[in-house]
């Protein structure tokens, strides 16, 4: 009927409309919360708060370039002029065809260190800004290299050396390349420094592994729960005992018999005291701790990971071999000794495989 084709019409005219920004790809209608804001409106919002602006350049307006220019220069794009830090993208789909602006009308190819399509913003084009986490509020950055004076480092982290290298990454912590060559991502709060500091010092480390199921896990999560946000179901998942300055505690693996495992590991003047932290955190739950082993290198320390790992590929194959040298816990002394705390509070002898 006439209405019908009305519609039609109406709808074939918006495909062919590119000022209304129909054809834009995700990533722009991502930055529109109320999906209905066209290109050139985004854009014009953002550079009046002095943000940079992502534009897909082939629907941006009549006459703008349909492919990426190979001179490295900025092109002519009709009723857009282009500012240091604005990122042109010519690939519908992710920034695969996408540039920043930088000095002087040049274009920088989008890094794309996850070589999966992502955005990431280079040190390049971010030197010449104080405030450049600001700046890109609202687009889908995987990577941002910061400044170490950028304002929002300077809010979060207090201040820090020059020397050192910033990304904040995927908009959840910070990683930091430290002059010796080590890299740790940090949130906003924690102690950079006294971990920095401490890194330099002769380094322990140790494994501790849980075993929570049933009314063990029941207890866990009511203890560990965000009492201040009932909403916040999951805040027992990322809950760790609170470590000494300078110690870390990551996920390391897990098997059939522990729910997971983690590795500890930092100054050794603070080991005894990183243990006691943990043994406290699990006390009353189910878990075995490591000996503490010091080690005065990164690759002293990747050694012992090594080892580690060649012990776990050829676990499956002595399952039975093991069960038998369990059983008497003086046959071999260069097991090593943990606490196993069984729930209730007692602590028995119990030996695992050197970590």
């Amino acid at each position: 009927d006439e209405n019908t084709i009305s519609t039609i019409v109406q709808a074939l005219h918006l495909q062919n409309d590119s000022s209304r920004g129909v054809r834009m790809p995700y990533y722009l209608t991502e930055m529109d919360e109320d999906e209905e804001k066209t290109q050139k409106e985004m854009a014009k919002e953002r550079l009046e708060q002095n943000m940079a602006r992502c534009i897909y350049v082939p629907d941006y307006s009549p006459g703008a370039p349909q492919e990426a220019p190979t001179d490295g220069k900025v092109p002519d794009i009709p009723d857009f002029e282009p500012q240091m830090g604005d990122v042109l993208v010519w690939s519908e789909y992710r920034y695969v065809d996408a540039y920043i602006v930088g000095q002087g009308g040049t274009l920088i190819r989008n890094p794309d260190r996850s070589d999966a399509g992502h955005l990431d913003i280079p040190l390049e084009i971010t030197q010449h800004m104080t405030d450049a986490k600001r700046r890109y509020e609202g687009m889908e950055v995987l990577e941002l290299d910061l400044r170490h004076d950028d304002a929002f480092i300077r809010e979060n982290f207090g201040e820090l050396p020059e020397e050192w290298k910033f990304t904040w990454h995927n908009d959840e912590e910070l990683l930091i390349t430290f002059p010796n060559g080590k890299e740790k991502e940090f949130l906003p709060g924690e102690d950079i420094l006294g971990w920095y500091e401490g890194s330099l010092k002769v380094q322990s480390c140790f494994y501790v592994t849980d075993d929570l199921k049933d009314d063990d896990l029941t207890r866990f999560e009511e203890k560990y729960r965000n009492k201040d946000n009932p909403d916040d179901k999951y805040s027992w998942i990322n809950a760790k005992p609170k470590l000494p300055s300078g110690w870390t505690m990551e996920p390391w693996a897990g098997d059939s018999n522990v729910r997971a495992m983690y590795r500890l590991k930092g100054p050794a003047e603070e080991a005894e005291a990183a243990v006691a932290a943990v043994r406290g955190f699990y006390e009353g739950f189910h878990h075995n701790i490591s000996e503490p082993a010091e080690y005065e290198s990164e690759e002293e320390e990747e050694d012992e990971s090594d080892e580690e790992d060649d012990d776990d590929d050829d676990g499956d194959e002595d399952d039975e071999d093991k069960d038998v040298e369990e059983q008497d816990d003086d046959e071999d002394e260069n097991e090593d000794v943990v606490d196993e705390v069984d729930g209730t509070g007692e602590n028995s002898k119990k030996k695992l495989k050197k970590f």
